[in-house]
């Protein structure tokens, strides 16, 4: 699985339990340090 394709749906998952908790705060922080870790391609 690319890299791309394995964060896109590390974030489904991550913002599906995120946005059932209704915190979005949490979610930027989580998506900021998978960047770091992952960066884009583009």
């Amino acid at each position: 699985v690319s890299e791309k394709i394995g964060r896109k749906v590390y974030k489904l998952k991550f913002s599906y339990t995120i946005g059932y908790e209704g915190d979005t705060r949490e979610d930027s922080e989580f998506t900021n340090m998978f960047d770091k870790m992952y960066p884009p391609e583009n």
